[in-house]
């Protein structure tokens, strides 16, 4: 003899479901802040801050780190990350431009920590100069790959602690 007995499962409760995929990508993304912050930990001021911004779409979940603060700092970032071309800089405010004539950068294109930048030598004075551009850094790109697979274990692991959340616990 065949007994079926159709079971109904109880109601998902999304709302919990979706917070929890959202506190996961919190506590995740503070990592990926610290990153942020620890490349521009030895730069001047004013330096950029960075924000999260966590996205939940049909494909999946995506954490996305917005550069905020001072207006200076968000520029220095975009120079050093993005790059620049050979440019033209000339005196404005003086007669001459005075800078040391030996510079070493703090940072190495494809690599996340850098260190103060450093100058040295004796001092030159032009009118202008032709500044020879900056290799992009990218640190935002090393900092993505850096993060992708251990991002993916982290939400794995957080599964069954979203599904509790969601009122069905896995076993």
């Amino acid at each position: 003899m065949i007994a079926v007995k159709a079971i109904i499962p109880k109601k998902i409760n999304v709302k919990a479901m979706d917070n929890a995929w959202l506190d996961e990508m919190t506590k995740f993304g503070k990592f990926i802040i610290k990153d942020f912050e620890g490349v521009v930990r030895p730069w001047h001021e004013p330096k950029p801050e960075f924000q999260l911004v966590r996205q939940m779409t049909a494909e999946g979940s995506k954490l996305i780190v917005r550069v905020v603060g001072p207006e200076e700092g968000r520029k220095k970032w975009a120079y050093v990350n993005f790059g620049t071309r050979a440019h033209t800089i000339r005196a404005r405010n003086a007669k001459t431009l005075a800078f040391p004539s030996v510079y070493h950068s703090g940072s190495t294109p494809g690599k996340k920590f850098t260190i103060a930048a450093s100058s040295s030598g004796p001092t030159v004075y032009a009118s202008e100069v032709q500044h020879p551009g900056t290799e992009a850094r990218r640190f935002d790109l090393v900092i993505a790959e850096d993060n992708q697979k251990p991002y993916e274990e982290w939400m794995k692991a957080a599964a069954p602690r979203v599904a509790e959340a969601s009122g069905h616990a896995i076993k």
